[in-house]
C-alpha cells in the first residue's frame, strides 16, 4: 500500500494545475470553464483511449518452445494480486526480500528511481544465515507462474490503463523477483547453474511482460525493481561461480540477446504514463462531488483534455530513435505549444465568463497551454528508469559474453579488446543510444554502465554514470 500512495503522490505531481486556476477558484462563484456536455464529449474521447486496451495484442518471441497461443494476462494477475497457490511464498519471502536488504545495507546501491549495483552488497552464496529451504519449497507455484505466463506469445500487461485496475499491492510484484533469486541461489548452491540462469532469464522475461504495453505505473515501476533483482542475482552468480562452462554461458547471453530486443518499448512507456494520468483525471472528475474533493470539477477537466491532447504527440515522438531523442522531441513540441501567460491574465478571463461566454474557450485554451508548458519532467524521467528494462540486460550481456570469450581465449580482455569490431554490437546502449560505458576499477573489476542516468536525477557534474552491472576475470592473470 505504501508504494500505492508514494506511485500515486508522484503522479499528482505530473498532473497539477497551475496556482492560476487554483486561484480563480478562491475569487468566488463563476461559471465553469467545462460545461456538463463539454465533459461529456472529454469522458467519451478517453473512454475510446482506454477502450483500446482492451483488444491490444502484444505479441513477442518466447525463450523457449513455440509459444502458446491466449494472453499472459491471468498469469500476471496470479502473482500481482496473489491467488492461493502463490500467496504463501509471498508472504514467507517478505522476510528474505532481497531489494529491501540491498536498500538497507547500503542504502547508495539502491534508490527507487536509480538503479546501480557498483556500490551493491556482495550476497554470498554460501552464507549460513541466507537458510532458502522453505522459501523454496513454498516458491515453486511461482517459478510455475512464471513460466506459464512467459509460454504465451500475446504478452501485454494485464494493468493496461483501462483493461484492469491496479492491484492493492503491487510490491508482490517485487516479492515475486524474489522468490525468482531465491530459486536461482537454490540451484547455483546445488550445482546446477544452468537452472539458476534459466529462471533468471526467465524471471527476466516476465517483469518485461508486466510493462509491456504501458502498464499503470505503479506496476511498471514494480517490474522495473523486479527486473534489477534479476541483473542484481545474475551479477552475483557470475562474480561467485568462475568455472562456469562456455556452454551454460552461451545459453544465458542468447537469451539475453533475446532480451534486449524485445524489451518494452519507449512508447510503451510514454503510453502508461499518461494514460494513467487519464485514469487518475477522470477519478477527479467523478470525485469532485464529494465535500473533501481537493480540487474542482474544471482542474480535472482541464487535465483531462491535456492528456488527451498530448498522447498522441507524445507517442509521435517516441517512434524512432533512443530515448534521449524521444524526451528531447517531447520537450520541443511542448516548449512549441505551450505558453507562459501574462500574470494575471487567467483571472481576468475568468471575470469576463459572467458577461462574456466567448472568453470560455480562450481561458480553457490557456489552462491546457500551461500545463504544457509548466507540467513537471515527470514523464521524462520515467523514460530514463524504463531503460533497467533494456539497457539492463544489454550490459548483463556484454559481461556475459565478456566472460564467455575468456573461457574459450584462456584470458580477458581489456579495454581495448573490448572496443574491437567483434564486440561492437555487444557495447550498443539500446536505450540511450550510442555505447555502454566500460571502464575496470582497481581490483580489476569490469563495470559496465549505460550511456545516460537511469535515475530521477543525473549524477553530479563531471561523474559518470555508475555501473549497472559488473564482474570480474576468471583467470588469475588477465
Amino acid at each position: 500500500m505504501a508504494t500505492r500512495l508514494v506511485v500515486r503522490a508522484l503522479v499528482a505531481l505530473s498532473i497539477a494545475l497551475p496556482v492560476s486556476l487554483a486561484a480563480c477558484r478562491d475569487r468566488g462563484p463563476a461559471p465553469p470553464i467545462y460545461d456538463a456536455t463539454e465533459v461529456a464529449a472529454l469522458r467519451a474521447r478517453a473512454a475510446a483511449v482506454l477502450g483500446s486496451e482492451q483488444g491490444r495484442g502484444c505479441e513477442r518471441p518466447v525463450l523457449r518452445g513455440a509459444g502458446e497461443r491466449g494472453r499472459a494476462d491471468e498469469h500476471h494477475v496470479a502473482l500481482a494480486e496473489p491467488d492461493p497457490d502463490v500467496a504463501p511464498c509471498l508472504e514467507r519471502i517478505r522476510d528474505t526480500d532481497f531489494n529491501y536488504h540491498i536498500s538497507v545495507k547500503d542504502p547508495s546501491a539502491l534508490r527507487y528511481y536509480w538503479y546501480s549495483l557498483e556500490a551493491a552488497p556482495f550476497l554470498p552464496l554460501d552464507d549460513p544465515n541466507l537458510a532458502l529451504d522453505e522459501e523454496v519449497r513454498l516458491c515453486s507455484p511461482v517459478i510455475q507462474a512464471i513460466r506459464r505466463a512467459i509460454a504465451m506469445r500475446d504478452a501485454c500487461s494485464a494493468y493496461l490503463a483501462g483493461r484492469r485496475p491496479e492491484p492493492k499491492d503491487a510490491v508482490m510484484v517485487a516479492r515475486a523477483a524474489s522468490a525468482v533469486v531465491a530459486s536461482a541461489i537454490s540451484h547455483a548452491r546445488a550445482g546446477r547453474p544452468a537452472e539458476a540462469f534459466r529462471d533468471l532469464a526467465d524471471g527476466l522475461q516476465f517483469f518485461q511482460d508486466l510493462a509491456r504495453g504501458g502498464a499503470n505505473i505503479s506496476v511498471m515501476q514494480m517490474a522495473n525493481m523486479g527486473a534489477f533483482l534479476m541483473l542484481y542475482a545474475s551479477e552475483q552468480l557470475l562474480l561467485q561461480l568462475p568455472g562456469l562452462e562456455p556452454g551454460i554461458l552461451e545459453t544465458f547471453e542468447r537469451d539475453l540477446a533475446a532480451l534486449v530486443t524485445t524489451a518494452p518499448s519507449h512508447q510503451d512507456w510514454v503510453r502508461g504514463a499518461l494514460e494513467y494520468q487519464i485514469v487518475l483525471a477522470l477519478e477527479g472528475l467523478d470525485a469532485t462531488d464529494s465535500p473533501n474533493a481537493k480540487y474542482d470539477h474544471d482542474n480535472y477537466a482541464a487535465v483531462l483534455e491535456y492528456e488527451l491532447e498530448s498522447l498522441p504527440l507524445d507517442l509521435q515522438a517516441c517512434s524512432a530513435g533512443p530515448a534521449s531523442a524521444c524526451w528531447e522531441r517531447i520537450q520541443a513540441w511542448r516548449k512549441r505549444l505551450g505558453r507562459r501567460a501574462p500574470k494575471g491574465r487567467a483571472n481576468d478571463l475568468r471575470e469576463r465568463l459572467a458577461t462574456d461566454p466567448s472568453a470560455k474557450s480562450e481561458l480553457r485554451r490557456l489552462f491546457v497551454e500551461e500545463l504544457m508548458a509548466e507540467a513537471p519532467d515527470i514523464l521524462t524521467r520515467y523514460l530514463r528508469s524504463g531503460g533497467i528494462m533494456s539497457t539492463g540486460p544489454a550490459a548483463l550481456r556484454l559481461v556475459v559474453a565478456w566472460r564467455l570469450d575468456a573461457a574459450r581465449a584462456g584470458r580477458c580482455r581489456d579495454l581495448a579488446g573490448l572496443a574491437e569490431p567483434s564486440f561492437a554490437a555487444l557495447r550498443a546502449d539500446p536505450w540511450f543510444g550510442g555505447d555502454l560505458v566500460t571502464s575496470f576499477s582497481p581490483d580489476g573489476t569490469l563495470l559496465v554502465a549505460p550511456n545516460g542516468h537511469l535515475g530521477f536525477e543525473p549524477p553530479p557534474a563531471g561523474a559518470r554514470p555508475p555501473a549497472l552491472v559488473r564482474t570480474r576475470c576468471p583467470h588469475p592473470d588477465p
